[in-house]
């Protein structure tokens, strides 16, 4: 006779299955439309964090390098730059390859471009217009008139050239200042101030004085202009060797054409002072 099951012994066992089955399903459930969403979320405010401090440390650590570029910066913020490049590493490998955050890297680097055009160059370029001087200290270095004139020109060029449109207030504060000093410094009289002018010009226009103003003042900015005045110094270096040879040249020519007319001259003078000394001989024979 075949075994059969008791059927009141089967019947908890599948009230049981099923529940487990019941729970399973609610757990998946929880996990996709509970709990996927808040991971999400958090990883998000994670990439916002990382990103916001990361654009922090950036601004302060190339601020930094402009203070070092311009020679203004102290033993303990050089420090700094160390320690701040060292944090923005730390937050990017997080996001390397293999790293906890690798599936996050292009959320975060979205982010981070957004984060340089809203935060990050503004920063620097609000650094820049500090790093350029003040109209007193830029007076007291010149007070002559046409070289006062000159260098705020200079100043206010490059100022411009290094923060770009549309200026940020800094810079267009710092920028409006050299244009007040420019017209205080100019003369009232009209014949004074054509001279001015003129001088104004020709020193705003010499590499020489744009050297010098821009070494002064913003170091970091005179390499340009420095190449500008070693090559009009090479030039004209250039220009005096090629006169020297020219005159050379020409006195060599001088010299040659010289020669003939000299000995013809000579020759002229020997014909002539031996001519009577034949005649008196043949006169005594």
């Amino acid at each position: 006779m075949p075994f059969r099951a008791d059927p009141r012994s089967s019947h908890p066992t599948g009230v049981s299955l099923m529940r487990v089955c019941i729970s399973l399903l609610f757990f998946c459930f929880i996990a996709a439309f509970g709990l996927g969403p808040a991971l999400a979320e958090s990883a998000s405010e994670v990439v916002e964090q990382d990103a916001q401090e990361y654009a922090r440390l950036a601004t302060r650590h190339d601020q930094l390098l402009l203070k070092l570029n311009l020679k203004r910066a102290s033993p303990q913020e050089e420090k700094e730059m160390d320690a701040l490049a060292a944090q923005g590493a730390a937050i990017k490998s997080k996001y390397a390859p293999g790293g906890p955050m690798s599936k996050q890297a292009p959320a975060f680097e979205k982010r981070l471009k957004e984060l340089s055009e809203q935060v990050i160059q503004p920063g620097i370029k609000a650094a820049v217009a500090d790093a350029f001087p003040g109209v007193d200290e830029v007076r007291a270095a010149y007070p002559d008139p046409a070289h006062g004139i000159a260098a705020l020109q200079i100043l206010e060029q490059m100022l411009a050239d290094k923060v770009g449109q549309p200026l940020l207030p800094a810079a267009k504060a710092k920028i409006e200042s050299y244009h007040g000093a420019m017209t205080s410094l100019n003369p009232r009289s009209s014949s004074d101030y054509t001279s001015v002018l003129n001088a104004t010009d020709a020193l705003r226009r010499g590499s020489e004085f744009q050297f010098e103003v821009l070494d002064r003042f913003v170091p970091v900015y005179a390499g340009e202009a420095g190449s500008a005045l070693n090559k009009d110094r090479y030039e004209a270096r250039a220009g005096a060797e090629e006169q020297q040879i020219y005159r050379v040249y020409a006195l060599v020519f001088l010299i040659v054409l010289a020669l003939p007319i000299v000995y013809l001259v000579r020759g002229q003078r020997a014909g002539s002072s031996s001519k009577p000394g034949r005649l008196s001989s043949t006169l005594g024979s």
